[in-house]
């Protein structure tokens, strides 16, 4: 239930094509693009590896350098820890839906917090919960 719903809260933003489930972000590509949407100014354009979703290592080193951003983000702006060390980026890479919902709750996190937080807060109050 938990996975479903963070789906269906990845698939309110103006995404290239809708997430279908967890396994679809393993390469960090979808999750970046919501983080630049969130806060546009803080995760670089370009700054993960397109094309990698044969190849465990770029995908590894993508969600590497995604939690390395996400965490600076936590720090900087948020002014809070965020331990990216709790979540595994080889089993992210290897498409585990609990390290991905982790990932994914991270974000979560960074939405509700941000500048924007009212409209995040309230695309998720009006989620379908059934």
């Amino acid at each position: 239930m938990v996975h479903e719903s963070l789906v269906k809260w990845l698939n309110t933003f103006d995404l290239p094509t809708p997430v279908d489930s967890l396994s679809s972000l393993s390469d960090g590509l979808v999750i970046h693009g919501v983080l630049r949407a969130i806060a546009p100014e803080s995760f670089e354009e370009g700054a993960l590896k397109e094309g990698v979703s044969e190849n465990a290592i770029l995908k590894t080193n993508n969600i590497k350098r995604l939690l390395k951003e996400l965490s600076s983000y936590y720090t900087s702006v948020l002014l809070q820890d965020y331990d990216a060390d709790l979540i595994d980026p080889s089993a992210v890479a290897s498409a585990d839906h609990e390290e991905i919902a982790k990932l994914v709750e991270g974000v979560l996190g960074c939405a509700v917090q941000c500048d924007d937080k009212p409209q995040y807060i309230q695309r998720i109050m009006t989620l379908d919960t059934g």
